[in-house]
């Protein structure tokens, strides 16, 4: 078969060449359109129960909420892990799948069992199962500031028009917003006047909701057509709640102002954010499980700069440089792609250098950009991404990928130089293809050979193999896409530029000395075996010794820009003390040059 697929392409060069220059644009096209990461999805499967229910302490919470949760959703199917955590008025549990479930499954049992645990929990409990994120996680961090707006209108801004924009983009998970004063009316009671009413603070509590709250007023049928009512009974503005009645003493209305001060404010903050060394509003992006992170921050991007003029007006500040994980993604990308350009550089000077035939150096190199592209349109097509591990292998395979086409164009050319010099020569296309073919076998056995090596990678579990196993997918691809190039594309090339001015009349000098080198070596080894073999055996002990000393690291060391800071108070820590340290911190830290 090997030989007839040979003979197709040595019959149809041009057709073949074609062919392959076409799915080499096809990955070029892919490689616009890929996903592009720092790395691969490695998290496994989680789903996060989110539950707010105020003026619980964190006891409370654990014992009312947080258990009740964990006891429904313990027995969901395929479940790894359960976490959870519990402060004041907030409770969360995280269930962690194992690898192999479909995170979208998972979370329909999670909330099948949540919704049945519901009736166990307390009234005012809001059990929430946000949107799945990525294992990126954070797309990016929107610092908000403004001089001529309070925190709370920044907050109504924010949650109004800022917020909205954001989740809008396609991608995007959650825009949770830290440091947040939400507006609210707030009924301050006065103990002395409620106690000189002989009012409670339940009779406050229905007065202020039956006066805020939106009630139904029905429907109204006539003969022809039906109406429907709407009520406008519920407090408008602060000065209508403050006259909203409590209770009648002796035919006098008792209002809420009566016995407390009705204003407008925001509840006691949870948390804080400083945007430099000024409170403000801090906004953080995380993208959806599974999504593009450099689409979804571009497209974050746009929609900030839409939104940048009339915030402009407001007199609000935009800061996206909290933290930019694209950039880091970018310059992993460029790093990554410089490498492999100066790796096919260098193979390209060492062709030319040692073949000193541009002919034979051009059908050599050819393989290798086209073996890389047609990797990437196979991984694009899989829906693979682009990320540092799975070129990371592209650049690994390198110098297997020119491999399979220096051997068979330096078989041609040897058979094509013994055919030149032969009393009667053979037909060259007859030449080529037996030239291919005695290499091809070996170089098909030691192509799978090196594919092996990388299959145990797969068996890897957790985190380690899914990290890893894009690398393996790409290089064992790679070498693949290497072979068959070297069977089509190489015996084409080859009947189309290796005529009879195309080869040499002899060796390069490089590859002669190369040779004599050889030669050499082996007439020492074969005269000293014994001895051979022992310094090699000595090295290898020595080699097999020295790995103990070597550093290890589950990961590369990465150059990146960014520091993430965390900071461990005492518990009971109040937030202005926070703010302080924060602010010295910050201040700190900008003194620094190399802090931007």
């Amino acid at each position: 078969m090997l030989r007839a697929i040979i003979r197709f392409c040595l019959r149809f060069p041009w057709p073949t060449v074609i062919a392959a220059v076409g799915l080499g644009i096809a990955g070029g096209v892919s490689l616009l359109h890929a996903d592009y990461d720092v790395f691969p999805e490695f998290a496994a499967p989680i789903v996060t129960v989110y539950t707010t229910v105020s003026g619980l302490a964190p006891r409370d919470v654990e014992s009312l909420v947080t258990t009740p949760i964990e006891d429904a959703v313990i027995g969901v199917p395929g479940l790894d892990t359960l976490r959870s955590q519990s402060v004041s008025g907030i409770s969360v549990v995280t269930a962690i799948f194992h690898g192999g479930t479909n995170l979208y499954r998972d979370r329909q049992f999670v909330a099948e069992r949540v919704a049945a645990a519901a009736r166990l929990l307390p009234s005012n409990a809001r059990p929430v199962l946000p949107a799945s994120e990525s294992a990126a996680g954070i797309v990016l961090d929107v610092g908000l500031t403004s001089n001529r707006l309070s925190l709370m209108q920044l907050t109504e801004l924010t949650r109004a028009v800022i917020r909205p924009a954001l989740l809008a983009v396609p991608g995007v998970a959650s825009v949770p917003i830290f440091g947040a004063r939400p507006r609210q009316w707030q009924v301050r009671v006065e103990p002395k006047a409620l106690i000189a009413a002989h009012i409670g603070l339940n009779q406050v509590t229905r007065a202020a909701a039956a006066a805020s709250g939106v009630k139904s007023a029905g429907l109204l049928d006539t003969a022809n057509q039906r109406f429907l009512l709407q009520s406008h009974g519920q407090a408008a503005d602060l000065s209508q709640l403050a006259h909203s009645i409590i209770a009648r003493r002796g035919g006098t209305p008792l209002t809420l102002g009566d016995v407390a001060h009705v204003v407008a404010g925001s509840p006691p903050p949870i948390g804080a954010a400083l945007i430099g060394q000024k409170p403000g509003l801090l906004l953080i992006v995380t993208s959806l499980y599974g999504s593009n992170t450099l689409k979804v921050a571009h497209g974050l991007e746009k929609a900030l700069r839409r939104l940048g003029p009339g915030l402009a007006r407001e007199g609000v500040e935009i800061d996206t440089h909290a933290l930019r994980p694209t950039t880091f993604i970018i310059e992993a990308l460029h790093n990554l792609r410089n490498s492999l350009l100066i790796g096919a550089g260098l193979i390209l000077i060492v062709l030319v250098l040692a073949l000193r035939n541009w002919r034979i150096a051009l059908v050599s190199f050819a393989t290798v950009p086209l073996a890389l592209l047609l990797t990437a349109l196979v991984l694009y097509e899989f829906g693979l991404s682009l990320n540092t591990l799975s070129l990371g292998g592209l650049a690994i395979a390198l110098g297997s990928i020119v491999d399979d086409a220096i051997i068979d164009i330096e078989n041609i050319r040897r058979r094509l130089h013994e055919n030149q010099t032969a009393t009667q020569p053979a037909p060259r296309l007859r030449v080529i293809l037996d030239a291919s073919t005695e290499v091809r076998t070996p170089v098909v056995f030691a192509t799978i050979a090196i594919a092996l090596i990388f299959l145990p990678m797969f068996t890897l579990g957790g985190i380690a193999g899914r990290l890893f196993a894009p690398l393996a997918i790409a290089f064992i691809v790679a070498i693949l896409a290497s072979l068959v190039l070297a069977m089509t594309v190489t015996p084409a090339l080859a009947a189309l530029l290796l005529g009879r001015g195309g080869i040499a009349a002899k060796d390069p000098l490089l590859v002669t000395k190369a040779r004599q080198l050889h030669h050499r070596a082996l007439f020492a080894a074969r005269r000293h075996g014994r001895a051979g073999l022992a310094i090699f055996a000595a090295l290898a002990l020595v080699a097999l010794g020295s790995l103990a000393l070597l550093p290890t690291r589950f990961l590369p060391r990465f150059h990146e820009n960014d520091v993430i800071g965390h900071f461990l108070a005492p518990p009971g820590t109040s937030l202005p003390e926070a703010l302080g340290l924060a602010q010295r911190t910050v201040a700190v830290l900008q003194k620094m040059p190399q802090v931007g």
